[in-house]
């Protein structure tokens, strides 16, 4: 192995004028490398802006792909040997030959979420290390105008959006970018969302969690829906008008907890979603394809539960956490069916 031995009485050897990063390592006879590193493929860019999105038709072949891709890093990433650092302490300069990056992601998520969503903190978190290669970086939005889940509350976030998202830096790193909020995605509507979005990460796709849901129906084919959510009526409606907008999809029946909080909505227990979802499926005049779990703040979007009850319901659910998470993952370019997440993951 290549490497550099320092001690305090002198400099490290061969690094008197020497300033270039391809001084960056030393070995024991005071020879450098080169700038071309060997003994690997050729390098990878250091750049942010990169990513790798290999494609699946199934389970685990696009992730083998990835693992296989270890990165040789480029000669710009290396800091050269600095002779003014003379530690009393033998140091070593790893060669570069011998140092590689892993794979660059398949994808990067940046999502924005409000602070009193409890649940999907670990929700996403668990559901995305399923991918591997793919990177998840959450924040808070701060500055709403209440803790109450209603208009007034979202209308004037607009700008908090922007922020929320400008502190995923660097803004290349990204190709995904998503509003995580179902309600404050229908009230501010998609060209808010995606305008505030863009000035942060203006190279990436941008989503948000009402589009997902629709995404997520017409994708599976679902025209005649049920939808449960935590709000109150106001809101409740609008999402309702959300996926009606676009006159493929009808709401045949509904049930709404009428929660005013937004903190609220995470506390509500699993039986309650699930009796919901079944009143839903009952009060219904026509059979449903589908039935909407509105809200990312409901505790729904665990490994097993979605695909339990579409097994008890007999009809195919999509939950909000659920849409989005497979929303940014198929933009993103990871097409890996997993299950335990309902059909929405295993089969599309």
């Amino acid at each position: 192995m290549l490497m550099t031995k320092h001690n305090a009485a002198a400099p490290p050897s061969g690094s008197d004028t020497r300033t270039k990063a391809a001084e960056a390592a030393a070995d024991d006879d005071g020879a450098f490398l080169t700038d071309e590193p060997t003994g690997m493929d050729k390098p990878a860019s250091c750049s942010a802006s990169a990513w790798a999105t290999p494609r699946s038709s199934g389970r685990g072949e696009a992730t083998s792909l990835w693992q296989a891709q270890r990165r040789t890093p480029e000669s710009s990433c290396f800091a050269p040997v600095d002779p003014e650092v003379t530690p009393d302490h033998i140091q070593m300069r790893q060669a570069r030959d011998d140092i590689g990056f892993s794979p660059l992601r398949r994808a990067a998520l940046a999502v924005v979420q409000v602070p009193t969503d409890f649940n999907m903190d670990s929700e996403a978190a668990f559901l995305i290390a399923k991918f591997p290669g793919v990177e998840l970086r959450m924040q808070k939005i701060t500055g709403l105008g209440t803790d109450l889940c209603t208009p007034e509350s979202f209308l004037p976030a607009r700008k908090n959006i922007r922020d929320a998202a400008m502190a995923l830096t660097p803004n290349d790193y990204c190709n995904v970018a998503g509003l995580a909020c179902t309600s404050m995605s229908f009230t501010l509507g998609p060209e808010i969302v995606d305008a505030e979005l863009q000035i942060a990460h203006p190279n990436a796709h941008t989503l948000d969690m009402a589009r997902s849901q629709l995404k997520a129906l017409r994708t599976m084919g679902c025209t005649n829906v049920g939808l449960v959510t935590p709000y109150i009526d106001l809101v409740h409606i609008n999402n309702v008008k959300m996926l009606e907008s676009g006159g493929d999809v009808t709401v045949a029946a509904s049930v709404n907890l009428g929660l005013v909080k937004s903190e609220w909505s995470s506390m509500v227990d699993q039986q309650t979603i699930i009796d919901a979802v079944q009143r839903t499926k009952a009060i219904s005049k026509t059979p449903l394809d589908a039935v909407v779990i509105g809200c990312s703040a409901l505790r729904v979007c665990v490994p097993g539960f979605i695909t339990d009850l579409e097994s008890t319901t007999g009809v195919n659910i999509v939950t909000s956490t659920q849409s989005f998470y497979w929303n940014c993952l198929r933009t993103g370019g990871v097409d890996d069916q997993i299950d335990g997440y309902g059909r929405l993951f295993s089969d599309f």
